[in-house]
């Protein structure tokens, strides 16, 4: 994630190539490059693990049992609020 010079540099070719390269890649330049695989690599990050730890209700952190059967619960909620009662008839 460094700079199109240090890339460069270490790939033993020309700043230009490296920027020509992000183009063929399908970026509009370099700074576009970089700021997509920062995207990337923030997501792959974000593991389901913790993006449990993030969603998990107040008063229940030290029984994960309990904040799974609370989000399904949650869920089924808004389910139920969201969704016509003719749509479970004709289901």
């Amino acid at each position: 994630l460094g700079s199109a010079s240090s890339l460069a540099r270490r790939a033993g070719v020309s700043d230009p190539t490296v920027v020509r390269l992000a183009v063929k890649l399908g970026y509009e330049g370099y700074p576009d490059f970089q700021a997509k695989l920062l995207a990337e690599v923030e997501a792959r990050l974000h593991s389901p693990l913790l993006m449990m730890e993030a969603k998990r209700p107040s008063g229940s952190e030290d029984n994960p049992i309990l904040a799974y059967l609370a989000s399904v619960d949650e869920a089924m909620g808004k389910a139920a609020g969201i969704t016509p009662l003719t749509t479970y008839d004709r289901t």
